[in-house]
Parts: structure tokens; sequence; C-alpha cells
């Protein structure tokens, strides 16, 4: 089971001691006021939920910046891309959005992230620097990823451990084959952490989780990712950069990452400190999920 609390006293030392890089990055930049729009989508039934992590983010980062006003539209998920579509090219678009599962078509009025590599001392993330020398376009920021998990159903010890020969041909799943394993008619499921919380939720104590054999070579990808608009205003975009450096320090990634992951599975921290306290969130990890592989969209 996922136990947030259990961490509490332990991340308020680890943010203490880590936000000694961020502050120091965040000081030798000045900010001219700006008022900041954020766009982002929720599942039916996890509006109150996103909303109130977004106001937590803002505050965070208003609290550094006093300068900067900023307000979230949370915005129903079958809705979104459709109003992001409208709003492009109009005084309708928000200045950050969020871009995890939009198209490169949906990303043409984005905004090139580059700057914000800039800050990023890189060995303190996952996967940035491979993206960054990926030689794309840069129009999404990411802040967090899911990983390549294998479910089994029965508990650790008890139930036939999966082969390296029953792995070798599969090269992904389906929407069916998640509610095959959910419903008992297939004993395992290699898949990723994005559907961590729906099993974890509908079959705790009845499953666990194996290590995938090393033989069986399964890429991450990238979950949370923030754009740009390329038509805000320039201290808006100047305000908008620093907010999506703001998203990778550990607060931050506390925030979004850990502190709501009973409720919403936002990913898995890049910031390689915030993952160390999200494997101490999830002890089931241990041991399963501590070998970050290749990131990719």
């Amino acid at each position: 089971l996922i136990q947030v609390l259990t961490v509490a006293g332990f991340m308020i030392a680890g943010m203490i001691v880590g936000l000694g890089m961020y502050s120091s990055r965040k000081a030798q930049t000045e900010l001219k006021p700006a008022d900041l729009v954020m766009w982002v989508p929720a599942e039916e039934g996890k509006e109150e939920s996103v909303q109130a992590i977004y106001d937590n983010l803002i505050l965070g980062f208003c609290n550094d910046y006093p300068q900067i006003t900023a307000s979230v539209v949370v915005i129903p998920e079958k809705e979104y891309p459709e109003k992001l579509k409208q709003a492009m090219g109009t005084d309708a678009m928000p200045d950050i959005y969020d871009s995890s599962r939009l198209t490169d078509e949906e990303l043409k009025d984005a905004a090139d992230v580059d700057r914000v590599f800039k800050w990023v001392n890189m060995d303190e993330y996952f996967g940035l620097r491979s993206y960054q020398e990926s030689g794309e376009k840069h129009l999404r920021f990411p802040v967090s990823f899911y990983m390549p998990l294998l479910y089994v159903r029965g508990t650790e010890g008890t139930a036939t451990e999966i082969t390296a020969d029953e792995l070798k041909d599969i090269t992904g799943y389906t929407d069916d084959d998640l509610q095959a394993f959910l419903e008992g008619t297939q004993s395992f499921l290699l898949a990723d952490s994005s559907c961590y919380l729906k099993i974890n939720n509908e079959l705790a104590g009845r499953y666990h989780l194996q290590q995938i054999p090393a033989s069986i070579k399964q890429k991450g990808y990238f979950a949370k990712s923030f754009s740009i608009a390329k038509s805000a205003s320039t201290g808006n975009k100047n305000a908008a950069y620093r907010f999506l450096y703001y998203m990778v320090s550990e607060n931050a990634q506390y925030e979004l990452c850990i502190a709501s992951q009973e409720d919403l599975n936002n990913g898995i921290p890049l910031n390689k400190n915030s993952f160390s306290t999200w494997l101490s969130v999830n002890m089931e990890m241990k041991g399963k999920a501590e070998e970050v592989p290749e990131l990719s969209y």
C-alpha cells in the first residue's frame, strides 16, 4: 500500500538540504511582474484534487517570486485538446499548459524551452540530458516519468515467477490487457507505472511486482510535461520559463509526484533526490524499480 505520511519528517529534512542548489540558481534571475495563466486537464471526478495540487505549486512558485501572480484553470480531460486548439492564436491561449499527451500538431503554438535546460544540472535528473541532446525540437519540458513494471497475480513467494521466455515477444500492452489482469484472466502484465495506482487500488494484497528479467529491455517514457505559448508576452514567457524550472525542484516534485499519489498518478520524479524519497514511500518498488531505464516520449 502507498504510505505517504510515513516520510513527512524525512521529506522536510531532505527538502531543506536539497533546496540550496535551486535557491542559488533562483537568485540569479530577476523577473519583472507578470500574471500567468496555466491550463491543466483532469479526469472526471478528480477536478478538485488537481486544482489543489496546482494551487499549491503556484503558491510555492509565487512565494519565491512575489512579483508574479498566477492562476490555474482545470479543464475536463475529454475537452482539453479541443479547448487548446480553439485557444491557439487567440488572447485566450494560456501562458503555460499541460502538454503531456498532445500531438506535434497540437504543439504548433508552443515556444521552445531550450533555455530551461541551461539552468538544470543534468546530473541531478533522469532523462533530461538525453532529451536535450535528442535533436528534436524542445517544445515541452518533462517533469516526471513512467517506469516499466511487471505485475503478477498472487503474493510474492507464492506465485509462479514469470520467465524471460514468457515476456520476450511482448511489445506493449492495451487497455484490454490491463482489464484482463484486473479480472484475473491474465496472470501477469508487463506494463508501466502509469497503471500502478489503478492496480494497487483494485488488487491490493492480491498481486506483487516482479523484477523484470535483465534480458528483457524496456524503456520508460516521460509522463507530465508542460509547454509555453509562443504567443505569450515576453514578460510572461520569462516567468513561465522559471516556473518550468521550479517544477523540477524538490518541493514541486514532492507536491506533484508524492504528496498526491494516493489519488492521482502524476508520474515518478525526474529529480534524483525526490526519486529516492519516492522509493522510500513506495516500499513495494524496492528492488523492482530502482534502475531507471532510458526515457523518451
